[in-house]
């Protein structure tokens, strides 16, 4: 039934879910609740792994779990500029945020430790 333009659904329902353009998803009930679990295509950009060396250094800081602000400090440098540095490395490993930092990192660190077939 269409009203306004809008096409309306029964009452107590719920779209469908799908993913986003660009990402994978697989769907899992918990609880009488849909979710979904997202994951980037394999085709996304390759990554720039040429980092400077004080963005290597603040990678290191990153991963040792310290915060922009105990990196600044720690590096005498601002948080601001601190921030930058986070944001290029992000776009260098083309990532979005820490957790996306630590789980490309950690797929890495898994792929490397394999041996060829």
């Amino acid at each position: 039934m269409k009203r306004g333009g809008r096409q309306l659904r029964p009452r107590g329902s719920r779209p469908p879910l799908t993913a986003p353009a660009g990402l994978t998803a697989e769907r899992f009930d918990l609880g009488g609740e849909a979710y979904l679990i997202l994951e980037w295509l394999a085709e996304r950009r390759r990554p720039d792994l040429s980092l400077g060396p004080a963005e290597r250094e603040v990678l290191e800081l990153l991963l040792a779990g310290l915060s922009n602000s105990d990196i600044a400090a720690r590096r005498r440098r601002s948080a601001r500029t601190v921030a930058h540095q986070v944001e290029r490395i992000y776009h260098r490993l083309g990532v979005g945020s820490r957790l996306e930092l630590f789980a490309l990192l950690a797929r890495a660190a898994g792929s490397a430790g394999r041996s060829p077939r």
